[in-house]
């Protein structure tokens, strides 16, 4: 009896763990992107599902599923300045390269948030 082996948890930081993304290589991963203040009321959701292989490429999805958040939140894949982008909740990250797995949440805040 042959057993079956699932991929290793892979290590993203820190904080968490993750398995490999298990979308098919021709399909980006699915990533929900969480929106809060400004950008949740001029886009009058708080979610946005998108399928995105990365941080640029979500931004891009973003930005065409909620065209009232250009250009003042994202604009071609960036973001503006006053705002930060938390990788499911544990990662700060501002670099546009930055890969994404099917299943990641993108927490869209103010930068000025807090306190």
């Amino acid at each position: 009896m042959e057993r079956q082996h699932s991929a290793p948890a892979v290590a993203t930081g820190p904080w968490r763990l993750r398995s490999p993304s298990v979308t098919p290589s021709h399909e980006p991963p699915r990533v929900r992107i969480e929106l809060y203040g400004v950008p949740r009321l001029r886009a009058g959701q708080a979610v946005v599902d998108v399928r995105a292989g990365s941080v640029a490429a979500a931004l891009e999805a973003l930005g065409s599923a909620c065209p009232e958040l250009e250009p003042s939140v994202v604009r071609a894949g960036t973001l503006s300045p006053a705002y930060v982008i938390a990788i499911n909740g544990v990662q700060f990250d501002d670099d546009p390269a930055t890969g994404l797995s099917d299943g990641d949440v993108l927490v869209l805040l103010s930068a000025q948030a807090g306190g």
